[in-house]
């Protein structure tokens, strides 16, 4: 509102008109102008007042977000101590368990060779024991062909008494009696 609008304009009040002097009329346009920047202050100052709870909002949430950061580090170093930590329990407890893998596989191997020298030991014996056995059939068949020949011989001696006392003559009483219990023991 400039000076020049009053200044031309004059001013009716009910079918009577009223003319402002210059004096009044910058008095009222300084009255205007108190109003209009006083409104524009209080408009600013409410803008002021927004602009700084919205300041106060945004540093408290820098606030919040610099302790939460301080706080997420905090976690992140706790935690890469903590998995370092478990990384070496790990490898620790891999490495003992890969050493009782390989005593365990060691003992398996040893008890498998202790285990294989002793079915060749067992082989051995078995080939030794089963010789012997051969061994023992063979000469017992020979004694059993033995004994036989020599039971059909004395059968024969004493089934003809001219060959029984012609026998005994020559061997004597005592051969005919222990001939005669060595097959009957060998029968037994």
């Amino acid at each position: 509102m400039t000076n020049e609008f009053f200044e031309k304009q004059t001013f009716s009040l009910y079918s009577s008109s009223l003319q402002l002097n210059r004096q009044n009329k910058e008095v009222i346009v300084q009255a205007e102008a108190v109003k209009y920047f006083q409104h524009l202050n209080a408009e600013l100052n409410d803008q002021l007042m927004i602009k700084e709870s919205e300041s106060m909002m945004v540093e408290f949430q820098q606030k919040e977000l610099r302790d939460m950061n301080r706080q997420l580090k905090y976690d992140n170093e706790r935690l890469t101590i903590e998995i370092k930590d478990i990384k070496a329990e790990y490898a620790v407890e891999r490495k003992v368990t890969a050493e009782k893998h390989q005593n365990q596989v060691e003992d398996l191997e040893h008890s498998i060779k202790l285990l294989k020298d002793q079915i060749e030991e067992i082989k051995k014996m078995y080939s030794l024991e089963s010789r012997v056995k051969d061994e023992v059939i063979a000469k017992l068949n020979e004694e059993k062909d033995s004994n036989k020949k020599m039971m059909r011989e004395l059968a024969t001696v004493l089934k003809i008494p001219r060959l029984h006392l012609e026998w005994m003559k020559k061997n004597g009483v005592d051969e005919f009696v222990a001939k005669c219990k060595k097959i009957i023991e060998t029968h037994d």
